[in-house]
């Protein structure tokens, strides 16, 4: 005769010949999951690390700069933001280099060079992801800036000289061969500095691009967008902007191209439109 043995559990009736199975059941759900869940994070990073990329490749064709370029002005608005800091960190995805090892080792390679021309006094790297710099020089990495465009042999059709508005070495503007008198440090000359050097072929450059260029010259982020179209608009405005304070031979300088078209047309919704002609 087999005797059945019942063991109460938190009230639940088990039989005890069914308690090894219950346990093996038990066991295999939780390595089941954990295995689950270990794939799912692997999922979640790889799709990142994809996401990160799309937006990298993105942005710097958005830019239409080269990577290294791309990856100066990230470094140079980054220190402009935090002027007068000791240390600043700069996250690897911000810059144009691959998000991955191989991509932080070339980044790494690139800001030594950046700290061997005295652009700052050291550089660390954190874990692949982000870099400090010590006691950044703005203007020694503005310096090296140039020396880069130079080597890529980078040239903007709107820097042609030939054209009616005109842009020197030293930021001087010129239109049709006369010096325009402004305060490059006011955000109208942002604005028009923006437009002038990094439209399109056809010289449009769109308001959150723009925004993007007044970052990294140093003034304040606007997340409100009808608040930050506003604000380009106004710098560029015969009322309160550009064509108010600007001045050539003592005499504002005004909107119109000879033709009578205007020079910075607003593009309702887009941004803004430099046309500038040859002279």
């Amino acid at each position: 005769m087999t005797m059945k043995i019942i063991m109460n559990t938190d009230d639940k009736n088990h039989n005890i010949y069914d308690s090894g199975f219950d346990l093996h059941l038990n066991r295999t759900e939780v390595v089941e999951e954990n295995e689950r869940q270990f794939q799912r994070r692997i999922k979640e990073e790889r799709d990142e690390k994809e996401r990160r990329e799309r937006l990298r490749i993105q942005r710097i064709a958005a830019s239409g700069k080269d990577p290294l370029l791309y990856s100066l002005d990230e470094i140079i608005r980054k220190c402009v933001i935090h002027q007068g800091g000791e240390q600043i960190e700069i996250p690897l995805h911000d810059l144009g280099f691959q998000y991955s090892i191989a991509g932080a080792v070339e980044a790494h390679r690139f800001f030594n060079q950046l700290k061997d021309s005295g652009c700052f006094k050291d550089v660390e790297r954190s874990a692949n992801t982000y870099f400090i710099i010590t006691k950044p020089d703005i203007g020694k990495l503005k310096e090296e800036r140039s020396k880069l465009e130079n080597k890529l042999g980078f040239h903007s059709p709107l820097k042609d000289q030939d054209k009616l508005l005109h842009k020197d070495k030293h930021g001087v503007y010129s239109y049709d061969k006369k010096k325009i008198e402004m305060d490059n440090n006011n955000l109208y000359y942002k604005v028009l500095d923006a437009l002038y050097s990094h439209a399109d072929q056809n010289g449009f450059l769109s308001y959150k691009d723009i925004e993007k260029q007044l970052i990294t010259a140093g003034e304040e982020e606007m997340l409100d967008e009808s608040k930050r179209n506003r604000r380009i608009i106004n710098a560029i405005s015969e009322s309160q902007g550009l064509f108010r304070f600007a001045k050539i031979n003592g005499h504002v300088w005004k909107n119109r191209l000879p033709d009578g078209d205007k020079l910075i047309d607003i593009k309702k919704g887009r941004g803004l439109q430099l046309n500038n002609r040859v002279a």
